[in-house]
């Protein structure tokens, strides 16, 4: 995918045919384990898929209702002062969106709002993938612990997860500094716009924290509703403002207060209590497939969100609500089929230790590579490069949770924390997915600029993950 183009489909079907190949001839798998990992990874699939279908039906029928474009203007108009403005889109907007929906939508979305304040697209770009960043391991309703973690998970987990990821303070910092490229002086552009920069990536990041308490599926979204609050307070008291001024250059947002339909806001605020609601009331319930042996779980957050949108379908023709529905579907199916190969090359490697020839799993000798006294330095690492290669965090948790895991066992090491800093470092390797970058290039008309993205972003996703395998060594031994 990296160095051949190869697209990920292909790439995963290759994978999948070579740890076949391994596990047919090498490991001779029992065939009933190899029709086990089919029919388990199937159902992880459709239930991820179910997820990125929910979400993009309800941000296309918000889209509709103009709610989306309200809540972006109001964004818009709170100040004219670009730093701001960006903070507040490319942080802020992109931590609602990908706690919504993730795999790319948020810098699907935010993208093209960016240039159109006047930032040149391969910085609006690179601002958004940094700003979906550490907010992205809580993203997509807790997709990337709920599924890629899966019976892993436990709320311990999540709590040092939340600790970690106050790393995420530094990012509207990173955010400043690419979008500083464009203006002759630096410094002046990012120093007096520090302290607003750190307000906003703390706050959030604290947000999150909290929210962990209460689950995988609401940190995101939760963190930026109240940080966005915080910050419109701070914009309010002119507190913690630039103490000089750069202008955005397209300022059509900044006679439209008095035009807000605050009303529109409801479909979020409906969304956020089902979802809530949803949680405390399904999360326990399941349905057995005959002959099977699968438990469904009740509580899927796509479900959650189609149900929402059929709220407002009265608002909407149906026929452009069946529209809405195939295209939907049309962008959802490719995201199917590659968590669908994935997750069978990785029930392959767990599940290999049942074979005839008495071998450990492939996941046992892999996770040797890597277990050693470096572990928890490198794991963020880890982590990033998983996302980086598979274009979600998922998935590099799908890939990388049970070896690290294994790997941390062994070495008698809190294996909840080392888990959590996997989890953040796989956030902070989204900032150069390849799947988000291609989606952020496409709407905003860039070709082949992945090499140019990555040089921008590169520096910040570095010290980044420094500071997190700081963080971690830190935190083990204090």
């Amino acid at each position: 995918m990296v160095f051949l183009k190869v697209d990920l489909i292909k790439s995963s079907l290759y994978t999948l045919l070579f740890t076949l190949i391994l596990a047919i001839f090498v490991w001779n798998l029992f065939p009933a384990t190899l029709l086990f990992t089919v029919q388990k990874s199937f159902f992880v699939a459709l239930d991820i898929f179910l997820i990125i279908l929910g979400a993009l039906i309800f941000l296309e029928i918000t889209r509709q209702l103009q709610s989306l474009d309200t809540l972006v203007r109001l964004i818009e108009s709170l100040s004219s002062d670009i730093r701001i403005s960006t903070i507040l889109l490319a942080w802020v907007m992109v931590n609602f969106i990908e706690g919504i929906a993730g795999f790319g939508t948020p810098g699907a979305i935010v993208g093209p709002i960016l240039v159109t304040l006047g930032i040149p697209p391969i910085s609006a770009a690179a601002a958004v993938l940094v700003g979906n960043s550490t907010g992205g391991a809580f993203g997509a309703v807790g997709t990337p612990t709920r599924i890629g973690f899966s019976s892993l998970v436990n709320p311990d987990l999540l709590v040092n997860a939340g600790i970690y990821g106050l790393v995420g303070t530094l990012m509207p910092i990173g955010i400043l500094w690419i979008v500083s490229s464009s203006y002759k002086s630096k410094s002046k552009f990012i120093l007096p716009a520090l302290p607003f920069a750190l307000a906003a990536g703390f706050s959030h990041s604290l947000f999150a924290y909290f929210a962990t308490f209460f689950g995988q599926e609401l940190p995101t979204i939760i963190a930026s509703v109240l940080s966005f609050i915080f910050l419109l307070i701070l914009v309010k008291l002119n507190f913690l403002l630039p103490s000089n001024y750069f202008p955005i250059k397209s300022l059509h947002s900044k006679n439209i207060k008095t035009s807000i339909n605050y009303r529109l806001f409801l479909p979020y605020i409906f969304l956020i209590f089902a979802l809530v609601i949803g949680k405390f009331l399904l999360s326990n319930l399941s349905i057995t497939i005959p002959l099977l042996n699968h438990k469904l779980s009740l509580f899927n957050p796509g479900l959650i969100f189609i149900l929402v949108s059929f709220f407002y379908l009265k608002k909407i023709p149906v026929s452009q609500f069946k529209s809405i529905v195939s295209q939907s579907f049309h962008q959802s199916k490719n995201s199917f089929l590659v968590v669908f190969i994935v997750s069978i090359v990785v029930q392959i490697m767990i599940e290999s230790a049942s074979n005839s020839n008495n071998y450990a799993s492939m996941i046992s000798y892999f996770s040797k590579i890597f277990t050693n006294q470096y572990l928890p330095v490198t794991v963020p690492f880890l982590g990033a490069f998983g996302s980086f290669i598979t274009g979600s965090i998922t998935v590099s948790n799908l890939l990388f949770g049970q070896s690290t895991f294994t790997a941390a066992s062994l070495l008698d090491l809190p294996v909840n924390k080392i888990l959590a800093s996997q989890l953040i470092g796989a956030a902070l390797g989204n900032m150069i997915a390849i799947a988000d970058m291609v989606a952020a290039e496409t709407v905003l008309k860039l070709h082949n600029h992945e090499s140019i993205l990555i040089k921008k972003i590169f520096p910040v996703l570095f010290l980044s993950l420094i500071t997190l395998s700081m963080f971690t060594l830190f935190s083990l031994i204090f």
